[in-house]
């Protein structure tokens, strides 16, 4: 992979990270704002309830885990800025350096919360149905 490759790579990637960042704060917004109108005591049982509270705090998770998507990123960027590193995909061993290894840590664990966190959402919409 040559390095423009692998700079366009870590920026797809951060791209997608603020992508899903965003679609969990704003799901927990509007989930928050409109839980008067569908959250009722009455309604729901206290599974249905747990449901939604386990799915929001899924999403805080998957946000915790794009914030330091985003902080391991900036990390990469700055050693490559300030040329600390090189712009290699390998290390000399022909493994992924660490950095890039934490990025994609964070991020693949911001994408796994993150679709949990939709399942239970909709298991609870079609529990209200």
């Amino acid at each position: 992979m040559n390095p423009k490759d692998f700079e366009n790579s870590i920026i797809g990637i951060r791209d997608l990270v603020k992508q899903i960042l965003t679609l969990s704060t704003g799901i927990i917004a509007i989930t928050i704002t409109f839980s008067k109108d569908f959250i009722s005591i009455d309604k729901i049982s206290a599974n249905s309830q747990y449901l939604i509270s386990v799915s929001w705090i899924l999403f805080l998770v998957s946000i915790v885990f794009g914030i330091l998507a985003l902080m391991a990123i900036s990390g990469l960027n700055i050693q490559l800025i300030w040329g600390k590193r090189k712009v290699e995909v390998y290390d000399n061993n022909g493994t992924y350096p660490k950095e890039f290894k934490s990025c994609m840590l964070f991020f693949a664990s911001q994408i796994i919360f993150f679709l949990l966190a939709l399942v239970l959402i909709v298991f609870y919409g079609l529990k209200l149905l």
